[in-house]
């Protein structure tokens, strides 16, 4: 029994300090790429755009900050406890604020896409739908995995809700859909031998994004 909670405690620790590290490598990457984001971003006129840019890029350093305080509080149960139907009601969040990650760079990303496809509707409809079935298998993930009875303070650390797995399917498909319109109009435009050179750039940009995200 000793071992076992000491390897649980290990596991524990463990998994805090890599959330930490993550959490201080997005607010490093956030510091030195504050000036262009001010020239390039704040600087032009209002647009929807730029706070769906702005979302993507501040809601998940405010979600994990969030996080962390609360299993700081499981873990040390300081300065207060948290009862158990919050950290049950957390938990099933957690889905949800990965999902409003995701959509906040997918938004932005197909964005891009749909201009460089001189804002064709069919584009436009298959990205609407692709953002509605992925919130869509979100939501039916979530109904079918609801905390049980034996939930408890360790759980939200130690383990993660299978939920996960229908909005990670879903977003994945999402994302090979996503790059396979880039690639068909990267190869249509290659007689642009400069838009080309921007293009790939742009397409490594996106799935070095996409792979981030997902891991």
């Amino acid at each position: 029994m000793v071992a076992i909670f000491m390897a649980v405690s290990r596991l524990t620790l463990d998994l805090n300090m890599g959330s930490s590290s993550a959490i201080a490598f997005l607010i490093w990457e956030l510091l030195i790429t504050f000036d262009r984001e001010v020239d390039f971003i704040w600087k032009p006129r209002n647009s929807w755009i730029k706070w769906a840019f702005l979302f993507a890029r501040y809601f998940p350093l405010l979600a994990g900050l969030c996080g962390r305080v609360i299993d700081s509080i499981v873990l040390y149960r300081q300065p207060i406890p948290i009862p158990l139907n919050a950290l049950r009601i957390w938990y099933i969040c957690q889905v949800l604020i990965l999902h409003l990650m995701m959509l906040g760079a997918e938004i932005v990303m197909m964005a891009r896409v749909y201009a460089l496809y001189n804002r064709n509707r069919y584009i436009g409809g298959v990205f609407l739908l692709l953002l509605f079935g992925e919130s869509t298998s979100v939501v039916v993930g979530l109904a079918l995995n609801l905390p049980s009875k034996d939930f408890d303070s360790g759980d939200l650390i130690t383990t993660s809700s299978k939920s996960f797995i229908y909005f990670g399917i879903s977003a994945m498909i999402s994302l090979n859909i996503f790059h396979t319109h880039i690639c068909v109009r990267v190869l249509s435009l290659s007689s642009c031998r400069s838009w080309l050179t921007n293009s790939r750039r742009f397409l490594f940009q996106t799935i070095l994004t996409g792979l981030l995200i997902h891991h």
